[in-house]
């Protein structure tokens, strides 16, 4: 069992005794049986009774690393275990991009870059470009038009 701590204190109003918690754990009682007496949940209690989850950060402070992209010119700050920054990390893994052309999702063909129409909002993955190809986007239209004609 974890080492019970007392040198935390409440960042806010408690809504329940911390130090009758502590006592309780100290005495022997777990985390489930004071938080029952307390009426409160068993995460509370634990927060208050160990300090180490008391002091858990939120998942930004507690990933960054403060390391730097591995990618050259580049000195984005980079989090968790990684090796690049997102934009750098999504062209580097990404399956559907290629040097000079970028795969169709719909026909599975890797095509040119003109041959697809801009899209910005994947302006880091895919250069700019959407994920299907001009033929597959318009047939996709056609499709929907045609299926959805008698309810317009």
């Amino acid at each position: 069992m974890p080492e019970v701590t007392t040198n935390v204190q409440p960042k806010r109003t408690p809504r329940f005794d911390w130090d009758a918690a502590r006592i309780l754990a100290h005495n022997g009682s777990t985390t489930a049986e004071i938080a029952k007496i307390m009426g409160v949940s068993v995460g509370a209690v634990n927060r208050v009774v160990y300090e180490s989850q008391y002091n858990n950060k939120t998942a930004t402070d507690n990933y960054s690393l403060g390391n730097t992209c591995a990618e050259d010119d580049c000195n984005e700050t980079i989090t968790n275990n990684a090796e690049w920054c997102h934009p750098h990390a999504t062209q580097r893994f990404s399956k559907t991009v290629r040097p000079d052309t970028l795969r169709c999702y719909t026909c599975k063909e890797w095509k040119p870059d003109d041959e697809f129409t801009n899209d910005p909002r994947r302006a880091l993955s895919r250069r700019g470009k959407q994920g299907r190809c001009r033929a597959c986007d318009t047939a996709s239209r056609r499709d929907y038009r045609r299926r959805t004609r008698d309810k317009r």
